[in-house]
C-alpha cells in the first residue's frame, strides 16, 4: 500500500485579517494539522486505504476532510462526499422509523414478533420489539453461524435467507436474562417495518426519513446500480489489503444495509438529537437505557450505545460490514457530532480509534480516574473461571494485576475502581463481581461491554 496520503478538503481563503482573527486562524490551522496527523498515523498503523471524517461542534465545522484512496487500484483520491456502506449505524434509522410508526398508532414497541411475523418459529413469537432492539431476545445472531459466510455474499438472496440461518438454532440464553449484540433482531425489526407499511424497507426509509430530512446520498445499498463517488471496500488478509467480497444488501437489511456520506450522517445526527425526527417521548424511549428482566440497566439503548467518548457522555454506534467500518457519535454536553468512515473492515480496528483521539485533541483528554490498589489476597478472591462451555471467561492474577480473557480472545488488563468494580484501560468495559458473603470469594461476574451484558456464575 502507498505510504502517501491524499487529503481532500474545502479550503476558504480570507485576506487582510485583523490580528485577533489571524491568531484564531493560526490556532485553527494548528488544530487541523494535529487532527490530520492523528488520522494519517492511524491509517499507516492499520492499513486503512481511506478515511472520510466530519466533525461539527454547534455551528462550527472542525473537520471535513478525506484522506487516502477510495479505490486503490485506480489511485482514486478519497472525497468528503464519498459513498460508504455504514453497516450497523443502519440500526438507528430502523428504530426511528419504528418509533414514527408507533406515534401514528400503527404498532407498539411492546408488540411481539408473533403479532407481525406469525410464520416465524414459535420460540421467537413471544419476543417483544423492545427486546429485539435491546439485543436481549436470546435469539442467536445469524452473522455468528458457521454457514453464514457463503450465504451472506450470495446474489439475489432475500432477507428470509438470512433468517433461515438461525431458525431452529437454540437460544443463546433465556429471553431477557442477558444481552448479546444480535443482528437477527434488527432483521426482524426491518421485516416488521415492511409488514406494517406494506413497503420494502428501502422504500419506507427513503419516503419517511431520507426524503423529508434531505439526506440526499442516503440509500439502501446496491451492488448493481452505478453510484457516483462510491468507495471500494477492502479487507485485510494477513499483512495484505485485498478487495472485499461484499454482502448482498438484503442479507444485511435492517441490521446494516444502508449507504451514505459523512455529511448525511452528521445531518441525520443533528436532526435526530435536535428533535426533528421523532417526538420528545419517542426520543426519550430511544435514548433510555435498555433493561433486563431483573431490572439491570444496559448501556445499550435502541440503536444507540450510551458510553463515554473521551470521558464525556455520548450516544454512539459503530458499523462493521464486509469492506467498511463506520463510527457515528454525538456528545450532547458539547453539542459535538462526529462521523467517520474507513473503507476497510478489520475486526476491532474501527475509525473510532482515530476519532476518540481527535475528540480528545479538540475537547481535552479523558479525565484520569485513579486506580485502587489490591493486595494478593483480594486479587485471589476474584481469580477463576466463570460461565459454562463454550462461554467461559477466565480471570487471572498476572504479575500483580488482574486480567480477563474471553473465549478465543487474548487477555486484557482490568483496573480496580473499588466496590468489586473493574474497568478496561479505555473504560469501555465494566466488570462487576458479586459475593455470597462479604468476605467470601466472588461467585458471580457481570460483564458489561456496552454491546454485551452477561451474568456468569463461577
Amino acid at each position: 500500500m502507498r505510504a502517501r496520503h491524499v487529503i481532500a478538503a474545502t479550503v476558504v481563503f480570507v485576506l487582510s485579517l485583523p490580528s485577533s482573527a489571524r491568531a484564531q486562524s493560526a490556532d485553527r490551522a494548528a488544530l487541523t494539522r494535529a487532527l490530520d496527523s492523528i488520522v494519517t498515523a492511524e491509517m499507516a498503523l492499520h492499513q486503512w486505504p481511506s478515511v472520510s471524517a466530519l466533525m461539527v461542534r454547534g455551528r462550527d465545522t472542525i473537520v471535513n476532510r478525506a484522506y487516502g484512496q477510495s479505490d486503490l487500484e485506480n489511485d482514486t483520491p478519497a472525497r468528503v462526499d464519498g459513498i460508504y456502506w455504514i453497516g450497523s449505524v443502519t440500526k438507528q434509522f430502523v428504530i426511528a422509523e419504528l418509533l414514527r410508526l408507533a406515534e401514528r398508532g400503527v404498532l407498539s414497541m411492546d408488540d411481539t414478533v408473533g403479532r407481525w411475523l406469525p410464520n416465524e418459529p414459535e420460540a421467537w413469537r413471544g419476543t417483544t420489539m423492545r427486546q429485539l432492539a435491546w439485543h436481549s431476545s436470546g435469539i442467536p445472531s445469524y452473522t455468528g453461524q458457521a454457514r453464514s459466510g457463503a450465504a451472506l455474499v450470495r446474489a439475489n438472496s432475500p432477507v428470509d435467507s438470512a433468517l433461515a440461518l438461525v431458525r431452529g438454532v437454540p437460544f443463546d440464553f433465556p429471553r431477557g436474562s442477558n444481552m448479546l449484540y444480535n443482528n437477527t433482531g434488527y432483521l426482524l425489526l426491518g421485516r416488521i417495518i415492511e409488514e406494517a407499511t406494506h413497503k420494502s424497507l428501502a422504500d419506507a426509509l427513503r419516503e419517511d426519513l431520507f426524503g423529508p430530512l434531505a439526506l440526499t446520498h442516503m440509500s439502501y445499498c446496491s451492488l448493481t446500480q452505478l453510484v457516483p463517488n462510491r468507495a471500494a471496500g477492502y479487507s485485510r488478509v494477513g499483512s495484505s489489503v485485498q478487495r472485499a467480497i461484499l454482502w448482498w444488501p438484503d442479507m444485511a437489511h435492517g441490521a446494516g444495509a444502508l449507504c451514505g456520506t459523512v455529511g448525511d450522517l452528521v445531518k441525520w445526527s443533528q436532526a435526530l438529537h435536535g428533535g426533528k425526527v421523532v417526538s420528545p417521548a419517542s426520543y426519550a424511549l430511544m435514548t433510555a437505557a435498555g433493561h433486563l428482566n431483573d431490572g439491570t440497566e444496559l448501556r445499550y439503548a435502541m440503536g444507540l450505545l450510551r458510553t463515554d467518548v473521551a470521558g464525556r457522555r455520548s450516544f454512539q454506534h459503530t458499523g462493521g460490514i464486509a469492506g467498511f467500518t463506520t463510527w457515528l457519535a454525538y456528545l450532547p454536553d458539547e453539542d459535538l457530532h462526529v462521523a467517520m468512515f474507513v473503507n476497510l473492515n478489520a475486526g476491532g480496528e474501527r475509525p473510532s480509534l482515530a476519532g476518540v483521539k481527535m475528540v480528545e485533541r479538540v475537547l481535552g483528554p479523558r479525565p484520569p480516574t485513579p486506580a485502587v490498589a489490591l493486595d494478593a489476597k483480594a486479587r485471589a478472591s476474584y481469580a477463576g473461571s466463570y460461565g459454562k462451555a463454550p462461554l467461559i471467561f477466565t480471570v487471572r492474577d498476572v504479575d500483580g494485576h488482574l486480567t480477563i480473557a474471553l473465549p478465543g480472545a487474548p487477555p486484557s488488563a482490568l483496573t480496580y475502581r473499588g466496590n468489586d468494580r473493574f474497568e478496561s484501560e479505555s473504560g469501555a468495559t465494566i466488570v462487576r463481581f458479586e459475593r455470597a458473603a462479604p468476605n467470601a470469594p466472588s461467585n458471580r461476574l457481570r460483564y458489561d461491554a456496552g454491546s454485551m451484558y452477561l451474568t456468569l456464575e463461577r
